[in-house]
């Protein structure tokens, strides 16, 4: 696929780079890196699923398990019931399979622990994953192949005198759906799913973190490759064709967990967030550059990207409403009657000895089991323990009203399980059938006679971009940005839980003055549950009420824009999405009310995102008119290339400063009340830092060039007149500007290779000693890889070695942290490694004078334009 996409010029780097990559990752996968991580992650989660804790229960037959129980079942014979000989299903086995350390070999003769038995079992379920993936692909690949058989010398539909007509536009809309809103589903509700189910919020924040180190380095390749693609079908549809059905199948995976134990959900969380990444970053950077290439008319864009924003808002709304949903049709079809029994049948159950201790890891069979710690007592059916409180003295009644609890919450975890699976199911199929439309009805820019160019390496091509005044102007405000984003989004759901906390209010200071019991009226199969006693309710209420807010103000945006212009309302979007932020600190215990009131004000500049993206555009309008190439991927992945980057330690540092400050767990599924330090640490943050970060980006926004339709207008009749081959007026400078143009062959004899290298001051040298010159340059670089390479082996080395600091709540933080530079430096690396193969081209082949002083002149006028701006 990739040399069909990028024509020969794919085969030297085939042979010269993937093939040796591909063995080398081989290697270091299976036989290095999954033997390692099987032993840390045994290191780090052993005490977690104890074998000694496992074995104080005994697992029961299925016709034995939700039968009422009587005084008999309380008083058969302990030695049965209690043998020590017999253990429950997913014990932990002494030690890991030899046939995966190889022969001889073993995870206990390298760290002393045991590994639990259903972690080569998630390894099996997450093989089943792939190969199914790859059949998707496959398939995928026959679909394109026909594709572009058929539409082999169409003509494309583009912008019109008229506008796009309203099936183009629905067409590309549509999948919008189901990429941020599902983003956001998982960025907000994502770890709580499956630290309810029992994995372990310090290994998925590490987790969160090599995902993102991960898109630092496919993000700028992943737009290098589809801005370069010569693929008959156009340069973004083959990767949306061919990586829509992965992204679905991930997006699936991810939200419908299998029951694992801690370990092993944990590992399936990891494996299965970074491909869903991974797959996000390979279909929807081609996607969204989709979008700015429709049109050249500026307004119409606007139009597209309202039309988009409202899909967008409108699909976080249903993936928010979603698991709701799959949560009743759960109830009311019965497909938990496994574990959500009647009430008098669970109260006969935990009388007679039985707890729900094991199903949120083992699931099906194990609903109730034997707990050898509490015999039981017929005495217990029908106590009520809402009355009594979570606290209760008698240590009998204690544990009865445990195993009532954790029953409830058992119920209620299947439940969402099923709200979740089922939400991911309806989202990863929305996506690829509305991909796949947009594909058939979307048709891209013809290719200009002759074929598309060859574009240049990936180095010079990110360069580039970089020197793009309206552009780089705005990369600092895009860092506060994401920084703000990240802190809200990481602390939206324990704002609710521990700030608002609704599952511990008291009639005095209740609206409505209840007393939800410490969380006794929160949960949904209690016979006085309150859904206003519930986080999950009100943050669910709360999100909705939000995007209400953006939905109903987004026509009154798009009317603002018509008045006062994009470049203001898009500035009085930043603003105002500070200001809003800052209404967090104001939230008090209980406050339910004006929490909601709060939400809805800060879902007003929701409303207002499409303002970013018809900026964004106009941005690569101007780098076509100085450059006389479109880039549409590398902008749009640049836009999320430094948030991303930022938003690593801007999501850590909250949950590191929530356990510095002493933050208390969740415990079986019951929320737990936090010290005072904890709750306020998380009210600044939300509320001060947030806001604090996204008044920053708005201070950077008034510096940015392009602020009035009249320039905007300047720059389409510059690039009209590049294309006619004559001189355009720089909107910035109000200078004449025409675009240098090169051959392939003086490309190829040099100039890019000296697009590696930025400036004019190091041209101007070279233009009087070439050879002093590039031999400095090349010491340089040397030095240069030197030092990445260095940096990238000591954040590995910190990262496998700080890797047990996960146990501790209060360092958790700095595997995090080593996981982020070991991505950062890694295309640090690359990046010097590639500088240096042009450094040394340069070397053995000097470019000639002639060349270096027509590369100086294109240079100078470019920085002509930017001084004068």
């Amino acid at each position: 696929f990739w040399l069909k996409c990028c024509g020969s010029d794919a085969r030297q780097f085939q042979n010269n780079v993937c093939q040796p990559a591909v063995v080398f990752l081989e290697y270091t996968m299976f036989r290095i890196a999954l033997p390692l991580i099987f032993c840390l992650t045994s290191r780090v989660s052993c005490h977690r699923d104890s074998a000694d804790t496992l074995n104080r229960h005994e697992h029961l037959e299925p016709d034995q398990s939700v039968q009422d129980s009587s005084s008999e079942n309380s008083t058969q014979d302990d030695d049965a019931l209690h043998s020590s000989d017999r253990r429950p299903e997913g014990v932990i086995p002494e030690t890991l399979p030899e046939a995966f350390l190889g022969e001889g070999h073993s995870c206990t003769e390298h760290t002393g622990l045991a590994i639990p038995q259903d972690v080569p079992n998630v390894y099996l379920r997450i093989g089943q994953v792939f190969l199914v993936c790859v059949v998707l692909t496959a398939l995928s690949a026959c679909y394109l192949a026909r594709l572009a058989s058929a539409e082999s010398g169409v003509a494309v539909e583009t912008s019109t005198s008229e506008g796009l007509s309203e099936k183009v536009r629905y067409a590309y809309c549509l999948p919008t759906m189901s990429t941020l809103p599902v983003s956001a589903l998982i960025s907000v509700f994502g770890m709580a799913l499956y630290s309810q189910r029992g994995a372990d919020m310090s290994t998925m924040a590490l987790a969160v973190a090599l995902a993102r180190s991960f898109d630092v380095v496919s993000d700028p390749v992943m737009s290098y490759v589809t801005d370069s693609c010569r693929h008959v079908a156009g340069r973004r549809r083959p990767f949306m064709i061919m990586g829509a059905p992965a992204y679905g199948l991930f997006m699936a995976a991810f939200l419908a967990p299998p029951f694992l134990q801690s370990i092993s959900l944990s590992i399936w969380f990891a494996v299965m967030y970074i491909c869903y990444y991974l797959c996000n970053t390979v279909s929807n950077i081609p996607y969204d550059a989709l979008g700015p290439e429709l049109s050249e008319n500026s307004s119409d864009r606007s139009r597209l990207f309202f039309l988009s924003g409202l899909f967008d808002g409108g699909g976080t709304l249903l993936a928010f409403a979603a698991p709701e949903a799959g949560y009743k049709a759960a109830q009311f079809f019965g497909w938990t009657n496994n574990i959500c029994v009647s009430h008098d049948t669970l109260s006969n159950q935990c009388a007679a000895g039985f707890s729900c201790a094991l199903y949120s890891e083992f699931g099906t069979g194990h609903e109730f089991v034997r707990n050898s710690s509490f015999v039981g007592s017929a005495a217990l059916q029908g106590y009520d323990c809402d009355a009594s409180g979570p606290n209760t003295a008698d240590p009998v009644a204690a544990a009865y009203c445990d195993c009532i609890r954790i029953c409830l919450t058992s119920c209620n975890s299947a439940n969402r399980s099923y709200g979740f699976g089922l939400a991911g199911s309806f989202f990863a199929l929305w996506y690829v059938c509305t991909s796949y439309w947009c594909c058939h009805v979307v048709k891209e820019r013809p290719a200009p006679p002759g074929g598309r160019p060859r574009a240049p390496p990936l180095v010079p091509s990110i360069l580039g971009v970089l020197q793009n005044p309206a552009f780089r102007a705005l990369l600092p405000a895009w860092a506060f940005d994401a920084i703000a984003q990240a802190v809200f989004l990481t602390l939206c759901p324990f704002f609710i839980m521990y700030v608002v906390a609704p599952e511990y209010q008291t009639p005095s200071d209740s609206f409505w003055e209840l007393d939800c019991r410490e969380g006794a009226k929160g949960v949904s199969t209690s016979q006085i549950y309150d859904r206003r006693c519930n986080s999950q309710i009100v943050l669910g209420i709360c999100v909705g009420t939000a995007l209400l807010c953006a939905m109903a103000t987004t026509p009154v945006w798009l009317r603002l824009v018509s008045v006062f212009g994009k470049v203001k309302m898009w500035l009085a979007w930043s603003f105002f999405m500070a200001i809003t932020n800052f209404l967090f600190l104001f939230v008090q215990k209980s406050s339910i009310i004006i929490t909601l009131v709060v939400c809805g004000f800060n879902g007003i500049p929701l409303a207002a995102k499409f303002l970013a993206d018809s900026i964004l555009a106009d941005i690569i309008d101007y780098d076509e008119f100085l450059t006389g190439r479109r880039n549409e991927a590398t902008y749009t992945m640049f836009k999320s290339f430094l948030p991303k980057v930022m938003a690593i330690p801007a999501a850590a540092f909250p949950l590191a400063m929530m356990n510095a400050a002493g933050h208390i767990p969740v415990d079986h599924g019951r929320i737990m009340w936090q010290p005072p330090a904890v709750r306020k640490a998380i009210s600044v943050m939300t509320g001060g830092v947030s806001g604090i970060a996204a008044l920053i980006a708005f201070y950077i926004k008034t510096s940015y060039p392009l602020d009035t339709e009249e320039k905007v207008a300047a720059v389409t009749e510059g690039i009209k007149k590049h294309k006619e081959g004559k001189s355009g007026v720089d909107p910035l400078s109000e200078r004449e500007y025409s675009i240098i143009t090169f051959t392939e062959q003086e490309n190829i004899d040099g100039v890019w290779a000296m697009d590696h290298f930025p400036g004019t001051k190091w041209l101007e040298q070279m233009a009087l000693n070439a050879e002093g010159s590039l031999s400095s340059l090349a010491w340089g670089c040397a030095l240069e890889v030197i030092t990445a390479v260095s940096i990238f082996l000591a954040s590995v080395v910190a990262l496998v070695m700080t890797i047990p600091f996960l146990n501790d709540a209060k360092l958790a933080f700095i595997p995090t942290m080593c996981a982020v530079a070991t991505g950062c430096s890694l295309l640090a690396a690359g990046f010097s490694l590639l500088r240096r193969k042009a450094a040394c081209e340069l070397v053995e082949k000097p470019p000639s004078r002639e060349l270096v002083e027509k590369v100086l002149h294109g240079r100078r006028a470019r920085q002509a334009l930017t001084r004068s701006g």
